[in-house]
């Protein structure tokens, strides 16, 4: 990357995530819409808003109105029905609560967007299985297709809980349609301490570690950048995988071009048990992202003892946890280079993972989510009279306990039998993957 390219890739960047620019666009949006009568440009206009004001002056179902036209939404879930066309089948889900006597409503948890467009594309009469469970989406992104959860409505019965990849959209997410209720959790919580072992901060190996895919929105170039101003003596990790049309290679030519000069090993697609041992093996973390989801990979740094340093003004759901304890906020003005290097200098003297175990674990997620979700359907009336069995993410939603599987393994096998193109046998992993509790 020369230097006219890192100029017009900045320059890229700051018009992409300028705040005045996103929500002058969500502006022209509504206003074609309103010329066009169109309300799937409110729809957009809506997703793309980052003011409240703008936001309730473009929201669809402002005034009670309807959901919109099946057939105009259809066209936004391009990316859904081009996964699902390629395999259909569920996947990253599972049962926290089965259903129970008289009309009680069990739990499934949906990892990511396109796991519940194939739940619902796949499904026959939806209504078959939403009504015995209520579903969980776990988003991915920030915000969320909302063209997706506006097609979700017209299927979904009563409440779509959604767990949010940001708490700074879960007040957007509700104020979008009513039926639409968000659990505080976020993807980036369901962690299991015991996954992660430690080293001492002095025997430790890497400097740095950067552990994301090669996509251009995960900003390597900034690290790199960065890294051209600080000691040559450092060493640097880089754990990703290969992403639109970038690889190791590319990324360790790119970090060249930009004058990073420190011993840098870069791996691509490894083993998730290396991937920790790595993290666990690093002095601190870095995630140069500007907007993206809730960055489980920000918070397993934590649990490795590992402090975070992420840009202060990162539209990152994890951001949230990012303290004195558990790293620093980086402050482009300041200079990313200058902060990287008092990162550094406290790392030693942090305990990130001590406040993760009091704060983070896929203990206090269950913890909440269940009370939340039990406290909602005591509010509507409704039963509960079993709480959810405990989850963690390995690296997918899987269960603590082993016999919480053998429990709820006949409802598989039930759900298999009666939707077979939507839940395949092997949803859950094998019980090497379960953790004590």
């Amino acid at each position: 990357m020369s230097l006219m390219q890192l100029l017009q890739t900045r320059l890229k960047d700051g018009l992409t995530h300028h705040r005045g620019l996103r929500n002058a666009k969500a502006l022209l949006q509504h206003a074609a819409g309103v010329v066009r009568r169109d309300p799937v440009q409110d729809l957009l206009a809506y997703q793309g808003a980052e003011s409240p004001w703008i936001e309730k002056r473009v929201n669809p179902h402002r005034d009670g109105k309807a959901l919109l036209n099946e057939a105009a939404v259809i066209p936004l879930l391009g990316r859904y029905r081009q996964i699902y066309e390629g395999d259909p089948v569920l996947s990253r889900s599972l049962i926290l609560k089965p259903p129970g006597p008289d009309g009680e409503k069990g739990v499934l948890y949906v990892a990511f967007e396109y796991n519940l467009y194939r739940l619902l594309r796949g499904l026959a009469e939806p209504a078959a299985l939403l009504n015995r469970y209520n579903v969980v989406l776990s988003t991915s992104w920030s915000p969320t297709s909302y063209g997706l959860l506006e097609w979700a409505l017209r299927m979904v019965p009563g409440t779509l809980y959604l767990e949010a990849g940001n708490p700074a959209e879960i007040a957007k997410l509700e104020a979008y349609h009513p039926r639409i209720r968000c659990v505080s959790t976020m993807p980036c919580e369901w962690i299991h301490p015991d996954n992660f072992t430690p080293k001492p901060h002095a025997d430790r190996t890497y400097d740095i570690l950067m552990v994301a895919n090669w996509a251009p929105f995960k900003r390597h170039y900034e690290l790199f950048a960065a890294l051209a101003k600080l000691p040559a003596s450092l060493k640097v990790a880089l754990i990703g995988q290969k992403e639109a049309g970038r690889t190791a290679q590319s990324i360790t030519a790119t970090a060249r071009s930009l004058g990073a000069k420190q011993e840098m090993e870069v791996f691509e697609s490894l083993p998730i048990p290396q991937v920790r041992k790595i993290q666990c093996d690093s002095k601190t973390a870095v995630l140069m992202s500007r907007r993206e989801g809730s960055c489980v990979a920000a918070m397993e740094a934590l649990f490795a003892n590992t402090p975070v340093g992420m840009r202060a003004d990162a539209h990152v759901g994890s951001r949230k946890y990012i303290n004195k304890q558990t790293g620093r906020l980086l402050s482009p003005r300041r200079g990313i280079h200058r902060e990287l290097a008092a990162l550094l200098e406290a790392a030693p003297h942090l305990e990130p993972r001590q406040w993760a175990v009091d704060h983070l674990s896929c203990h206090h997620a269950i913890t909440r989510l269940n009370h939340e979700l039990k406290h909602h359907a005591a509010g509507l009336g409704q039963r509960w009279t079993r709480d959810l069995a405990a989850m963690c993410w390995n690296p997918y939603p899987g269960y603590v306990r082993e016999q919480d599987w053998q429990e709820l393994r006949p409802l598989y096998e039930g759900l298999h039998r009666e939707f077979p193109a939507v839940f395949p046998l092997n949803l859950v992993p094998p019980a090497g993957n379960f953790r004590s509790s």
